[in-house]
């Protein structure tokens, strides 16, 4: 049955705030003691048989044979880092690969004015500097922990060794790299062609899974960062909110409720129909 959310009085369908609310406060207590405690994030450096399952099923490692993706995994080393600490500063990346084993990073670039642009978040899984491994220049953005973090960097020599050893590992950067143009080149058309409340919606209508007729989320990290991320301002990102209202859509903090997840994708693609006032007004 569904109920209100008893954290922030959202419609919920599964007590997104509460649930989540007590994630993160565990990883709160958690880095506290770490920066208590210099020697516990020493610990954390350690690579664990459960980070050699997530770089195994990174799109980036895991066609690779056995033999060479264990060549590879001795020549890397883990980055333990707080919410809110540099992997590297803008315009000094080292010619490396990242992968993330734990956490949550954005990949920005701060223009001449301080505005900031996000060009990528990164999760568990997530691969960062494929380019820099093939042009061997520092990346004009940076990096950053959202969350407290571990990452797993491969030195640019140990990586093209493995490159040429390994066709598989070959491809699968080649398709990376791919990737992150086609995401590019997605995200200039939706800034040349959608409205803020559009790109909006098709950013949310991304996080609910696949068929869902209703569902709630919350975002792992603040709406500043996602506003950077869909190249608003923070204002310009509350208008759209505030758009986003009159087709169910319901915020608080960082909980995002959506009454009619097809409606939404719809009218991100241009294809909307009428909202329907009687449903907006029962999950609203």
């Amino acid at each position: 049955m569904k109920t209100s959310c008893g954290s922030c009085l959202l419609p919920s369908v599964a007590h997104v705030c509460v649930r989540i609310s007590d994630e993160d406060r565990g990883l709160c207590q958690r880095e506290a003691r770490y920066r208590r405690s210099p020697h516990l994030k020493r610990q954390r450096q350690k690579l664990l048989p459960a980070d050699v399952a997530v770089l195994r099923a990174s799109s980036a490692l895991r066609p690779m044979g056995e033999e060479q993706f264990a060549a590879l995994l001795r020549s890397g080393v883990v980055r333990a880092l707080y919410r809110e600490e540099t992997l590297f500063a803008q315009g000094l990346a080292p010619a490396s690969l990242f992968i993330v084993l734990e956490g949550c990073l954005k990949v920005y670039q701060t223009g001449n004015d301080g505005s900031l642009t996000v060009h990528q978040i990164a999760h568990g899984g997530d691969s960062m500097g494929e380019a820099q491994i093939f042009l061997d220049i520092p990346a004009k953005m940076g990096a950053e922990a959202i969350w407290d973090s571990r990452v797993l960097e491969l030195p640019r020599a140990a990586v093209l060794e493995a490159f040429a050893a390994d066709p598989a590992l070959a491809r699968s950067l080649a398709r990376s790299l791919a990737r992150q143009l086609e995401t590019r080149t997605r995200e200039l058309e939706e800034a040349y062609w959608l409205s803020a409340p559009k790109r909006l919606a098709a950013y949310l209508a991304g996080l609910f899974p696949p068929g869902a007729a209703e569902a709630d989320t919350r975002l792992p990290f603040d709406k500043s960062v996602l506003a950077a991320r869909l190249g608003m301002t923070p204002e310009t990102l509350s208008r759209a909110f505030q758009t986003l209202k009159e087709r169910g859509v319901r915020t608080h903090n960082r909980c995002i409720y959506a009454a009619d997840v097809p409606a939404l994708s719809r009218y991100a693609r241009n294809q909307e129909e009428t909202p329907d006032p009687a449903h907006i007004r029962k999950h609203g």
